[in-house]
């Protein structure tokens, strides 16, 4: 049966909420891009304050994105995003012929 997958999954909540921002910002833009902030951020860019503010409040929701993936049910939505919606992109003809 080659059309699914097992997975098994752990996750240690006490360590991800002991993540420093930089550890957080890394594993969002494993998954992500992330935004010109965050990135600058994470590569420890001399930045302005009021950027260097943005990119803390940036990875305050990147922390709480990924504070959702413990939950099960959070978690497959996700896989279901990042694997359905490149492969209907692919497989689906978007051009209109005339």
């Amino acid at each position: 049966m080659s059309n699914h997958l097992h997975i098994v999954r752990h996750v240690d909540e006490k360590q991800a909420k002991n993540w420093s921002s930089h550890e957080v910002l890394r594993r969002w833009h494993a998954l992500h891009k992330g935004t010109l902030f965050t990135q600058q951020y994470s590569r420890g860019d001399t930045m302005p304050d009021y950027v260097l503010e943005l990119a803390e409040r940036s990875e305050d929701a990147c922390r709480g994105a990924l504070c959702l993936l413990f939950e099960l049910e959070d978690f497959m939505l996700f896989l279901i995003y990042k694997i359905g919606c490149p492969a209907l992109v692919t497989t689906y003809d978007w051009r209109v012929t005339l």
